[in-house]
């Protein structure tokens, strides 16, 4: 199994990254996701995390936040695509294994 950073391994060690230590850190962030300030602190206390618009409007503002995201999404994507091939693999051999036994036998 492929591990892959999800939106907590992501998300809030951006907002740690690019806000915690910056002077008016809650506000910049406030500002660039369009929320308040009060949501801007529980999102760098740990306390809650951005979603929807909030998220969008951070990836907006932020390209490294983007890129994370659409890294994951990326390898997400291809995992699956992986695991359909795979799965279609399987399913093509078994296939191929049950015409075998039937030309066997004169089913």
């Amino acid at each position: 199994m492929i591990d892959f950073l999800t939106y907590h391994d992501i998300v809030p060690v951006f907002l740690r990254t690019e806000y915690a230590g910056q002077p008016n850190g809650v506000k910049l962030l406030a500002r660039d996701a369009s929320v308040s300030t009060r949501t801007a602190e529980n999102w760098l206390h740990g306390l809650a995390a951005p979603r929807g618009e909030s998220l969008l409007n951070l990836m907006a503002a932020s390209p490294s936040l983007e890129a994370s995201i659409l890294r994951s999404v990326a390898s997400r994507r291809a995992a699956r695509r992986d695991h359909s091939r795979s799965v279609a693999d399987v399913s093509a051999q078994r296939q191929a294994r049950r015409y075998a036994e039937t030309q066997k036998t004169g089913v």
